[in-house]
């Protein structure tokens, strides 16, 4: 049997990661090469364009404090767009066990 390492065991098993302060400042997803954070606490809602869900995120600065870093597992370029000072991903690409954390 294979030993996961702590940090990707979640991904792997499908177990929700708690939401609490500290997640959400510390995670970031990687989407065409960039780090976005999750929009807390603003009143920035998911948009349904063409039937697809799509979730705001900042773009991460470099000064962050970033302790997980989530891989996409979406091959090639992603659909995104701004909106003002946001970003929108598409909500399929952030792993189930981190969609409570976006």
């Amino acid at each position: 049997m294979k030993v996961v390492p702590k940090v990707y065991k979640a991904i792997f098993e499908n177990i929700k990661v708690p939401v609490t302060n500290s997640t959400v400042k510390t995670t970031a997803i990687k989407v065409n090469g960039n780090l976005y954070k999750p929009v807390v606490n603003e009143t920035h809602k998911q948009v349904v364009v063409a039937g697809v869900t799509y979730i705001p995120v900042h773009k991460s600065k470099a000064n962050d404090t970033i302790k997980t870093k989530i891989e996409i597992n979406q091959q090639g370029k992603v659909n995104t767009f701004n909106i003002g000072n946001k970003t929108y991903i598409p909500l399929k690409c952030v792993p189930k066990s981190y969609a409570g954390v976006f």
